[in-house]
């Protein structure tokens, strides 16, 4: 009993000819690899930006306070990234009660650089936290019933223009009386 198919051996050496055009193979499949592998760089960071990278990538803390000698309450606020991002912030101030109207918001620009470590939350004014550098800008009054404050982030990577959307990171419910009780 003998098989009419052919014995086929695949084999992926090359036929031996000139050292010198040998090399030059050599060098043309290394260059075409290389192009090959700084083209599919962006796609590679994207691929793992979607399905790899933890998110959100922008995460924040943000907490009202009230301060003796103070008219307005200062924020506590601290946003951290887990890798190089730019992109646009919204902070947003709420009614406390169970509806959660908007009373006002702002947006800018912002660059979030990546950090080894999460850093401390830092004091800001009334006016500078809801600064958005612009020309229009006019400073909010704080709200005379109980409030919170919401910021969320729409961030694109620095290495692959991945977007991404945090959700609202918000601070407990503030009273505005607390400012009247203190000294």
């Amino acid at each position: 009993m003998t098989s009419d198919t052919p014995n086929i051996k695949f084999s992926m050496r090359a036929e031996k000819s000139t050292r010198n055009k040998d090399d030059l193979r050599v060098m043309i499949a290394g260059t075409l690899f290389c192009i090959f592998m700084l083209m599919m760089q962006k796609p590679i960071f994207w691929l793992y930006d979607f399905m790899y990278a933890e998110k959100p990538i922008v995460t924040a803390t943000i907490q009202i306070q009230a301060i003796a000698g103070r008219e307005r309450p200062m924020i506590w606020y601290d946003a951290d990234s887990r890798q190089n991002v730019q992109g646009i912030w919204i902070a947003s101030v709420y009614e406390a009660d169970g509806e959660q109207a908007r009373l006002f918001s702002r947006r800018g620009d912002g660059n979030y650089p990546a950090l080894n470590s999460e850093d401390s939350p830092e004091l800001w004014t009334w006016s500078s936290f809801f600064d958005n550098e612009k020309d229009d800008w006019i400073i909010p009054d704080v709200p005379v019933k109980p409030f919170i404050i919401c910021v969320r982030y729409d961030v694109f990577t620095s290495d692959s223009n991945f977007n991404d959307n945090s959700p609202q990171y918000c601070s407990d419910v503030f009273d505005p009386k607390d400012m009247e009780k203190l000294p």
